[in-house]
């Protein structure tokens, strides 16, 4: 029995550790896209970081909040075009939103460096309580 569970624990460290790295290598000139979504009533509290490898890289994003709405429909209830940032890209702002509802926060970029440029992606979803 204890070599079945010290089993199952080494498995479940080498699985973990292979899902950090298989994340660490999304992107190759962007360490961090980061949307967050958080909610306090029925204000939505909306942030973004992006940050590049390389401190001069341009950073331009597009960031929506989207409403999932009871029917399983979805409608875009603000969008903050044109984000810009050098090395990284720092963004919050609110929102009011109906209480239980969910919502999506989505930001799509692009990081610009002396090397190569890619295209970012990232969402997160969140219930209004």
């Amino acid at each position: 029995m204890g070599k079945r569970v010290i089993s199952i624990v080494l498995l479940a460290i080498l699985v973990g550790s292979i899902g950090a790295n298989a994340l660490a290598a999304r992107w190759s000139y962007t360490r961090v896209c980061d949307p967050s979504l958080r909610f306090t009533g029925t204000t939505a509290h909306c942030s973004l970081v992006i940050e590049a490898y390389s401190n001069s890289a341009t950073i331009t994003a597009t960031l929506r909040l989207i409403r999932i709405n009871a029917n399983g429909t979805e409608t875009t209830i603000r969008t903050w075009p044109g984000l810009t940032g050098t090395g990284r890209l720092i963004f919050s702002d609110t929102q009011t939103v109906t209480r239980g509802l969910s919502y999506r926060l989505e930001v799509s970029g692009r990081v610009t460096t002396q090397q190569g440029s890619e295209n970012v992606t990232a969402s997160v979803t969140a219930r209004c309580p």
